[in-house]
């Protein structure tokens, strides 16, 4: 078994396809992927070398939301967090993130690599 890679991928989808989305997504604040006019399904996939130990952060955004938008598939339900405002009208707030994104915010995953060790350590 090769450790030297880990690919994380999942699925966003946009529940209102006549209303266009955006999603930006962060490893490490470097911007991989960013789309503000998603529409359909996308698949996100990035690739990450495990040679080098450390703390990692992927960051999940989604912007531009109306109230009849969006779900994104679960990650990690139980380590993830949720950071927003609701939309501007209720002060910032943290939360659990329980797979969908109800307001603009972004949904943040701390982990370390190697990442078999972490997911040992947290499953």
């Amino acid at each position: 078994m090769d450790f030297t890679d880990t690919t994380f991928s999942f699925k966003i989808a946009n529940s209102e396809s006549s209303i266009p989305l955006g999603i930006r997504i962060q490893f490490d604040k470097n911007i991989i992927y960013e789309n503000a006019h998603i529409t359909d399904s996308v698949i996100i996939s990035h690739v990450l070398n495990n040679t080098v130990d450390g703390d990692h952060t992927l960051d999940i955004e989604m912007f531009g939301k109306l109230p009849e938008h969006t779900k994104i598939t679960p990650i990690v339900n139980s380590l993830a967090e949720y950071r927003h405002d609701f939309n501007g009208s209720q002060p910032p707030t943290v939360a659990k993130f329980y797979s969908e994104m109800g307001c603009n915010g972004t949904v943040s995953l701390k982990f370390t690599t190697p990442v078999y060790l972490w997911l040992l350590e947290n499953m």
